[in-house]
């Protein structure tokens, strides 16, 4: 197998990275190759590609219990799932792609659609279609098992490409799928919960529990602004559209509020800073960088948390 896999040490063995990579393999094997891992780590396709240049794509994914996360880029080039596929090796999923750069060409029966960076599209994986990367691509993708979200994927509502409506919840998602593939989570099931609440929004427009989607899509606005000092909880209200006093009650139900929310993961931010910082590195600079106006009220928030000053963390790295 010409597979490059890494894997990180983890208390679960469901959340392992596994990375794949065309550079090592002979030019000849490449595209069935890559045939090869998708079929395997997200859904069989055939792939087509140019004479020249050389066909180059990398691939990290990651298996939770039930979904497939993926973080996929490569050279121009175009895949298909034809109806022999869907008869011979089904799916029984639904295939989500974020596309963070290059435009998809997408053909699915009579539908045919341009996808643009920063739109998601969604895709019965056992209806065929065609996906064409003219300038090639960089994109995140999920699969998700029919059951597990519920959905009638008979309908007529495949293939979807999400509008302005559902933005503010796909960002989201695709923060935490791009965030869980480059650290996996302690806790899969918990991410996998996270990812299919969004996901059955981002899809259906509505979910059981609004509150806390509400968290959620406020906790990854924060996560992505925590070097803003000047970010305030009316910015985040607004920022998912809600009024503070709904923000508060999305907090509440989390079972804290949004203050204690910011500090800790800014100390948290700190301490991943800290512990790959030069002996040398400005403990000030580090608590600007976090989003800290203070370096004392910093200093002393960190040591509450971690049992000991921040110098003493950076100094043992």
């Amino acid at each position: 197998m010409y597979r490059d896999a890494t894997s990180t040490a983890l208390p679960r063995p469901a959340a392992t990275l596994v990375s794949f990579a065309t550079e090592h393999v002979p030019e000849s094997a490449r595209v069935a190759m890559w045939e090869e891992h998708n079929a395997a780590s997200l859904v069989g396709l055939t792939c087509q590609v140019p004479q020249r240049p050389a066909f180059r794509a990398r691939e990290v994914n990651l298996a939770l219990p039930r979904l497939q996360l993926a973080s996929v880029t490569a050279s121009p080039h175009t895949v298909k799932r034809n109806r022999h596929q869907v008869a011979d090796t089904p799916a029984g999923s639904l295939a989500v792609y974020f596309a963070v750069t290059g435009e998809t060409l997408l053909s699915s029966g009579d539908r045919a659609c341009t996808v643009r960076p920063g739109q998601v599209l969604i895709v019965d994986a056992d209806r065929p279609f065609v996906r064409s990367f003219a300038h090639g691509l960089r994109e995140l993708a999920v699969t998700v098992p029919y059951e597990a979200i519920d959905l009638d994927t008979g309908s007529s509502g495949f293939p979807q490409v999400v509008g302005p409506g559902g933005a503010v919840v796909a960002r989201a998602l695709a923060a935490l799928v791009q965030r869980s593939l480059r650290q996996p989570p302690p806790d899969p099931e918990h991410v996998e919960r996270e990812v299919l609440m969004m996901l059955t929004f981002v899809i259906s427009g509505s979910v059981s529990n609004p509150l806390a989607l509400q968290f959620l899509l406020a906790a990854e606005l924060v996560r992505r602004r925590l070097a803003d000092q000047s970010l305030s909880a009316a910015q985040v209200a607004a920022g998912i559209g809600v009024s503070e006093r709904q923000l508060s009650r999305a907090f509440a139900h989390h079972g804290e509020s949004y203050a204690h929310f910011v500090l800790r993961e800014r100390l948290e931010l700190a301490h991943t800073r800290l512990t790959a910082a030069a002996p040398d590195t400005s403990i000030a600079e580090i608590s600007r960088c976090c989003g800290f106006t203070a370096a004392a009220h910093f200093t002393r928030a960190f040591s509450a948390l971690y049992g000991c000053p921040p110098r003493d963390v950076r100094d043992c790295s």
